[in-house]
């Protein structure tokens, strides 16, 4: 038997001064991924993420993050579609405002890692675009249910 790859471009490379990293729902999977094996390696470099979910009950990973935030130098921020009253964090898409708030203040030498649904996928792309991230600082995995 042979295993093979992956070969794909979604690790951090090692050119980079900060990351961030946008997550919907399940697409947290190859982020928690990333961020455990930059904690493993004792990564200094910053890492910022964004991470959707519908309630804050479905935040997945939930207590695995708080760990890595104490780890490495990562802040996250949580955004929920459907917030319970009295929730006090960012609610609603990872829009051009939302990432306006949250990206560093120069995203010209981050690498961005994103994973989600298409409908996330296409209006966190469009808005980092906005923002002027380049195209080939911008890796995408895509999170489809059949």
């Amino acid at each position: 038997m042979l295993l093979d790859g992956p070969h794909g471009s979604y690790r951090p490379g090692a050119h980079a001064d900060r990351f961030v990293l946008i997550a919907g729902g399940v697409g947290i999977t190859p982020i928690i991924s990333l961020l455990r094996t930059a904690a493993d390696c004792g990564d200094r470099r910053p890492f910022r993420l964004i991470y959707r979910s519908r309630r804050q009950e479905d935040i997945i990973f939930r207590e695995q993050l708080d760990q890595l935030e104490q780890q490495l130098d990562l802040r996250v921020v949580h955004v929920l579609s459907d917030p319970h009253p009295g929730w006090t964090g960012e609610a609603g898409f990872i829009d051009d405002a939302l990432l306006a708030r949250h990206l560093p203040r120069d995203p010209s030498g981050a690498e961005v890692f994103l994973c989600g649904p298409p409908p996330m996928l296409a209006t966190a792309l469009a808005g980092l675009r906005r923002l002027g991230v380049a195209p080939e600082h911008v890796h995408t995995e895509q999170c489809v249910t059949v």
